[in-house]
């Protein structure tokens, strides 16, 4: 079915810097042959993949970069890359259970839209809720203004580069670890956790600024929506708390806890728009690298229930960390039903001896376990 050439803008919330780059999604499923009823499952998705494009016929396009750096997206109708290929690998390699930095992932990655078509492949025509573009909403005022303290974008030399590029460590010397565990605490206990644990591992200068960085999802963060049922684009924005590392690290945890609560708790609709305002007026810059991490919560996401007609996945979420900057929290469940939360680390060698061993003082008393890595990055 035709479907519209014209060019649609991304909001001002999306289109910045820190956004411009690629994070891999994995979704691994059971094959079960009474399930699949003799159908190609590559066949199937295929068809359904194109059905779905129609009606989000954007990810058919192309992005493309206008002036002052404002990115719009081009309807050409051209589709998207599919590839189907085949592993020699099977699910038991996997040990205990499914999660970050399978040993075959290296080798290996499938990336799909998955979340966007799996009402096709029950031969659905349409979409129950129908897709809405209306990113104006997370957009600038005309004329813009910035109403609130944004330190998550604080001004250093160079800022504009990728986040990976001002990493103070050689990429070669990184080594990917994950743990789990269960029954733990909140996101922001966690978070707290985490950061304080990170930055006596990365043993920064005790005088160097340290932020803790929030992705918060405003989709329905409010009393009443401010995206419109259907929205299919980002909903969220960044917030943070800052600190000195000698201050965290030499404080209590209760000290890296109350920024933590701050750093997700003081987003409003009046920062959300500020967020778009400060995009405009300040170059859609990146956010500040050097001495942040980045936390964000994916199990809201529901990626494990995106269900092609052959129930739940094993495993769905995140490939891995970025290098020093961030990590995700994914949900976990083993082969014994148990429920918990994976959150993949990437530091170098030395530095990650000493988060595991900082993380496990800390979290004594909680069920955690940490997994060895699958070797440095090259």
């Amino acid at each position: 079915m035709p479907t519209p050439h014209e060019f649609k803008p991304l909001s001002d919330i999306d289109d910045q810097e820190s956004l411009r780059f690629h994070i891999p999604f994995l979704h691994v499923y059971l094959h079960h042959p009474s399930n699949m009823q003799g159908k190609d499952p590559v066949k199937v998705i295929r068809e359904a993949l194109d059905k779905a494009l129609v009606f989000y016929y954007p990810f058919a396009g192309g992005v493309r970069e206008a002036p002052n750096r404002k990115i719009l997206v081009e309807c050409t109708g051209e589709g998207i890359l599919f590839i189907e290929a085949n592993a020699h690998v099977t699910l038991d390699q996997s040990g205990d259970a499914l999660q970050p930095l399978l040993p075959y992932l290296r080798n290996f990655f499938l990336t799909s839209l998955a979340h966007l078509w799996p009402r096709w492949l029950g031969g659905e025509r349409a979409p129950s809720i129908l897709p809405v573009w209306e990113r104006h909403v997370l957009s600038a005022r005309n004329p813009p203004r910035v109403t609130c303290l944004h330190r998550e974008y604080d001004e250093v030399e160079d800022n504009n580069r990728t986040s990976i590029a001002r990493i103070p460590f050689p990429l070669h010397d990184m080594v990917d670890e994950f743990a789990h565990l269960h029954g733990c605490a909140t996101f922001q206990i966690l978070t707290a956790s985490l950061w304080k644990c990170q930055t006596i591992a990365l043993q920064p200068d005790p005088k160097q600024e340290m932020r803790i960085i929030c992705l918060n999802n405003v989709h329905k963060k409010f009393n009443h929506s401010l995206l419109l049922e259907g929205y299919y684009g980002n909903g969220f924005a960044l917030s943070t708390a800052v600190t000195t590392a000698g201050e965290l690290t030499q404080n209590l945890i209760d000290y890296a806890l109350e920024l933590a609560r701050k750093a997700t708790t003081n987003m409003n609709r009046e920062y959300l728009q500020s967020v778009a305002n400060l995009m405009v007026i300040k170059g859609r810059p990146h956010f500040h690298v050097e001495g942040s991490y980045v936390m964000s919560d994916v199990r809201p996401a529901r990626f494990r229930e995106v269900d092609f007609g052959w129930a739940k996945a094993m495993y769905g979420g995140l490939v891995e960390a970025i290098p020093i900057v961030a990590s995700f929290y994914v949900p976990f469940e083993n082969k014994k039903d148990e429920d918990g939360i994976v959150f993949p680390v990437c530091l170098p060698a030395q530095a990650m001896e000493r988060f595991a061993k900082e993380l496990n003082n800390l979290l004594e008393g909680h069920p955690i376990f940490m997994v060895s890595s699958l070797g440095p990055h090259t």
